[in-house]
């Protein structure tokens, strides 16, 4: 789907990387991207980017909401703890989010 997304006008490098991880078989044939853990760690200068921002009530969304999802990342456990809550798994069509 991302191959045939990215042709024309879009030629997306990210584009074009992602459909690569997301294509790439692990030495076992299992999908590399399933062995990845999803935990984010930071350095802290975006931390520091945002106090810095709202020292000075200039909104630096974009920065403030990549250090919000890195907090909820490091929350692996609590994620983990949270998604069994819900026992369903949730069916999506993607027809519903792909246009032909």
């Amino acid at each position: 789907i991302l191959n045939k997304r990215n042709g024309g006008e879009l030629d997306s490098f990210l584009i074009e990387i992602t459909a690569n991880i997301l294509r790439f078989r692990d030495e076992d044939g299992k999908p590399l991207l399933d062995k990845i853990l999803d935990v984010a760690g930071q350095k802290g200068t975006g931390k520091w980017s945002a106090i810095a921002a709202m020292d000075e009530n200039d909104p630096l969304t974009l920065i403030t909401e990549a250090v919000y999802a890195r907090l909820l990342s490091a929350l692996h456990g609590e994620r983990q703890r949270a998604s069994g809550l819900y026992p369903e798994k949730v069916e999506v069509n993607e027809k519903l989010f792909i246009e032909e």
